[in-house]
């Protein structure tokens, strides 16, 4: 009833998601579930999961290539029109 996955319907707002395969308190098939739920309602949406983070993905002192993230968003963010590329 409260999974992610199960609230996505066509006119849930495009996703970033981001996930730590060692995340102790939420498992990544979270993610994955909730990811192919908006695929199959065409629903604009990145996933990105890495080795390392935990459940504390922040905006620093990131583990290994999970500090790629912060880029990641900007990147989509600027490419889905959200926010505009600065000149």
């Amino acid at each position: 009833k409260y999974s992610a996955e199960l609230q996505v319907t066509s006119a849930t707002p495009p996703s970033f998601i981001v996930h730590a395969f060692n995340d102790q308190s939420v498992s990544v098939r979270n993610s994955l579930m909730f990811y192919q739920a908006l695929l199959d309602k065409n629903v604009l949406s990145s996933l990105h999961l890495f080795p390392q983070g935990g459940h504390s993905i922040a905006l620093r002192n990131n583990p290994g290539s999970t500090e790629l993230w912060i880029s990641l968003c900007e990147a989509w963010l600027k490419e889905m029109g959200f926010v505009a590329a600065i000149q």
